[in-house]
């Protein structure tokens, strides 16, 4: 081999070190490290160019044939290595193992993600060294996967303060996010927080989500410690990037336009004939309204809700299951309707003192649809005397009992924004004592998202994921690297030199 050919070929050796290092350790920046590897190609070719004769000599020898079979089969076993692992840098392949599926990213994160229109630059401004980035980079990675909208970039302020002046970077693990024009800034580091992040920054504007005062409704600038409040709704609300306000009726002489669903929970006293003058014109107007009405709620909108198909029946559902392992009064749901509302939707709901609701549709009308969404299992019934928990069969009515239907009014001429209510036989179940309880919130949530037309936000949100650590002990440390990386190559080495030498002897 002349000099040249020797050291194409040492040039090559490093161009193919500094890309497998390359990809290694900056996974994110694949341009680089698959320049890197072309140029070592190139030099392994003009180092065969420049030892054609040697080559020429080596195959002549006959000692060669004696190891031709390993030479191919070494050869064939790198080919296969080389193109599992390019196939594995161009396409994503996980498996989720644990019991909850905690490293797998939600049903809201991908539908968000699949609906993306334009790119999202993420830019975290983490410390080298931090515990947070390489969990924060292994779930981006997942959210890149998925879209290849989402770019992110990892930067330290400390090498970088430049950059972190630029961007008014003041303190670590801040991550931001930005979007045709849009930035949102968040400090954590959970799912939850990075989908909201993005649907944030994906929104031009904010549309607004009212909630009726002064019947008794429930609070929902309460704090989060009062149970019987909102205010945990409303918080998750803002998170999926809607206004949260109250409205008076009573003051005001309509409803205003830029309402996208409106929100009547637990009202305890009467509406007036002004205040229901307003509601019926806002629904008819293509409005959408979200009633959660207890058995002791206002009696006026009984009537009012029989003109939109909806029976009350006011009574108590009695569950005997006792599936919370509380009272009977709290009936649990595991059967839900064909509805976009309860779309893959596998989790229990319950709901404290509910009432069953029914079709109040009558038979000569065709402008309304009704669907129902929750049923109650068959262990439970309805009553009217909630003082007695026995099943008496001449006065109550068994499961199973609807406790949560949809109804969408057609209106001739306006196909575009049909009117639509949700009902919900009760108001306890979003209140913050309930809210978070299995399904409870993600079935609140949803219905807001189907009334305020924000479909690809009507799923089963992100949970958090439990930090896990492996601790190892000094001792425990160097008994794996022994095995790993002293005993398990040995036995290669070994095995491989045994099977060289016998051949030898040949």
């Amino acid at each position: 081999m002349n000099k040249f050919g020797k050291i194409s070929g040492i040039i090559s050796f490093v161009f193919f070190l500094a890309s497998f290092l390359l990809n290694f350790f900056y996974q994110e920046d694949f341009f680089y490290w698959k320049i890197t590897l072309l140029i070592g190609v190139a030099f392994v070719i003009i180092c065969i160019l420049f030892s054609i004769k040697e080559i020429k000599i080596f195959l002549k020898n006959k000692n060669l044939k004696y190891g031709a079979n390993t030479v191919v089969l070494s050869f064939v076993v790198l080919s296969i290595f080389a193109v599992i692992n390019l196939f594995s840098s161009q396409y994503h392949f996980q498996w989720d193992f644990t019991k909850l599926a905690k490293y797998t990213l939600s049903e809201q994160t991908k539908k968000v993600l699949g609906n993306l229109k334009n790119d999202i630059k993420i830019t975290c401004f983490f410390q080298e060294g931090s515990p947070d980035k390489e969990f924060i980079k292994d779930l981006l990675k997942d959210y890149s996967y998925l879209s290849r909208r989402v770019k992110f970039e990892f930067i330290d302020p400390d090498k970088n303060p430049n950059i972190a002046k630029e961007y008014k970077i003041i303190e670590y693990g801040i991550i931001l996010f930005e979007c045709d024009g849009h930035e949102n800034r968040i400090k954590g580091i959970s799912e939850q927080d990075i989908t909201n992040a993005i649907i944030k920054v994906t929104r031009k504007s904010k549309k607004v989500i009212y909630f009726v005062e002064g019947h008794g409704e429930k609070d929902i600038n309460a704090l989060p410690t009062i149970k019987d409040s909102y205010s945990i709704a409303r918080d998750l609300l803002v998170r999926e990037s809607y206004e949260v306000k109250k409205i008076l009726l009573l003051t005001i002489p309509s409803v205003p336009d830029d309402c996208s669903a409106l929100v009547i929970g637990g009202p305890k006293k009467e509406f007036s004939l002004k205040e229901e003058e307003s509601l019926n014109n806002y629904l008819l107007k293509g409005g959408k309204a979200l009633f959660l009405l207890d058995p002791d709620s206002s009696k006026n909108l009984d009537d009012f809700l029989k003109k939109w198909g909806v029976k009350l029946q006011r009574n108590s559902i009695v569950d005997k299951t006792q599936f919370f392992g509380g009272d009977n009064f709290i009936p649990a749901v595991t059967t839900y309707g064909s509805h976009e509302i309860t779309r893959n939707f596998n989790y229990p709901t319950l709901y404290p003192l509910a009432q069953s609701i029914s079709s109040g549709i009558d038979k000569e009308r065709n402008d309304l649809t009704f669907i129902p969404l929750a049923m109650t299992s068959i262990n439970s019934w309805a009553k009217k005397n909630s003082e007695r928990v026995e099943f008496n069969p001449q006065e109550d009515q068994r499961g199973p009992l609807m406790v949560a239907c949809a109804v969408i009014k057609s209106i001739p001429g306006n196909k575009e924004k049909n009117p639509a209510v949700v009902v919900f036989g009760d108001s306890d179940f979003v209140s913050n004592a309930y809210f978070n309880l299995f399904g409870n919130g993600d079935l609140f949530l949803n219905s807001i998202n189907w009334l305020a037309e924000e479909k690809d936000l009507i799923s089963i949100r992100p949970k958090p994921r439990d930090f896990s650590s492996v601790n190892l002990t000094r001792s425990k440390g160097n008994f794996i690297f022994f095995i790993l990386v002293i005993l398990f190559p040995s036995f290669i080495l070994i095995f491989g030199g045994i099977i060289w030498f016998r051949r030898r002897r040949l």
